[in-house]
């Protein structure tokens, strides 16, 4: 698929949308299906985004070949509008794209990297401001790109946000893919690597570049990866447990797993905002997390005193995080409920559902 065999090819043997237009005038059944079932495809994943989004879309924007089909315009428009305005950026403007690679390299982008031949044909910068402007952004919108290979799109809205004094975000979803082996001698294991690295460079960049105007943007981002549960399975059967697996009744968190994987898998399952800012302190050798001042307060670290509990309780929490083996026996885990309660005047409902211990 990545030499371009996937996707209309595989079916009807071409990629070019011209041609499947063709094939369907013709009367090809076969390409006609295939072109509904790509059609379905989109108005599927733009209504799941739009579900993502709160229903906050503001453009919906056709690109690339299927802006030469009249076809698949009625049909998406007749499918989606309903969710936000529908805007044809004509296909064409591939050639605009290629003409903008250049400049891109006349502009010094490419030298974020020197001349290591780190990009494999990266999506214009500019041309990506193009489309940023063309969805009406307001001043906090988020961007969602989800293939977002070397970061293209970050790079894009940072140096938006810059010209034009937003506060925009962005989410980028990329497989890790592998990358060739000149790459991996650089020190880049897949295709995440070189957009983590491309985020920061770009960043600095825009900084260094207009000192004077950019003092207040904020180039910071977090990096998540999905990942199986942090727990071990343990909803088996007894006559299915084995003499070596009795330890996962102790610590049935898996071996692997840091403070942060449990803490932000914590925050999901609680429903807490994956973006809010995180603080760390240290009170008797132990760690503390603090998620944007108190909507949740975290500690993982073995052995915990009272000194601890008693700087959490001091943050007034909303939520307290604990790990099982934080405490040395059970009536210190029980007791932790009166200390908090006491604290912070909650009920014993209260203090149920805002402790959780993993």
């Amino acid at each position: 698929m990545l030499n371009g065999n996937g996707g209309f090819n595989a079916y009807v043997g071409s990629n070019d949308m011209r041609d499947l237009i063709k094939m369907i005038e013709e009367g090809d059944k076969k390409a006609e299906a295939v072109v509904d079932a790509f059609h379905y495809q989109l108005c599927k994943e733009i209504g799941a985004m739009s579900v993502v989004l709160g229903g906050k879309v503001d453009q919906i924007i056709l690109t690339g070949g299927i802006a030469y089909s009249a076809k698949t315009q009625a049909d998406m428009k007749n499918a989606v509008e309903w969710i936000a305005p529908v805007t044809v950026y004509p296909g064409e403007d591939e050639l605009l794209a290629l003409a903008q690679g250049a400049l891109r390299v006349m502009n010094g982008e490419v030298s974020l990297f020197g001349d290591k031949g780190v990009f494999d044909g990266p999506k214009p910068v500019r041309l990506l401001q193009r489309l940023i402007t063309l969805a009406n952004l307001k001043e906090d919108s988020i961007v969602l790109d989800f293939f977002s290979g070397s970061a293209s799109t970050a790079h894009a809205l940072m140096k938006t946000n810059s010209e034009k004094d937003k506060h925009c975000q962005f989410i980028l979803v990329q497989l890790p893919e592998e990358v060739s082996d000149s790459k991996k001698d650089q020190g880049y294991k897949n295709i995440c690597e070189i957009g983590k690295e491309r985020i920061r460079r770009a960043g600095a960049k825009i900084k260094a570049d207009f000192p004077l105007t950019t003092q207040n943007l904020d180039t910071g981002f977090r990096v998540y990866r999905l990942d199986e549960s942090n727990y071990e399975k343990v909803s088996i059967s007894p006559k299915e447990y084995k003499q070596d697996q009795l330890d996962l009744f102790a610590n049935n968190i898996k071996a692997d797993r840091t403070d942060l994987d449990l803490l932000y898998g914590s925050m999901l399952a609680w429903g807490v905002r994956l973006d809010l800012p995180l603080q760390t302190e240290i009170v008797d050798g132990c760690t503390i997390y603090t998620v944007n001042e108190g909507d949740l307060v975290a500690c993982f670290s073995e052995g915990i005193t009272d000194k601890v509990v008693a700087a959490m309780a001091g943050k007034s929490p909303l939520r307290v995080l604990f790990r099982d083996a934080c405490f040395k026996e059970d009536a210190q885990k029980i007791n932790i409920y009166e200390q908090f309660k006491q604290a912070l005047d909650w009920a014993d409902n209260d203090a149920f559902n805002n402790i959780r211990v993993i």
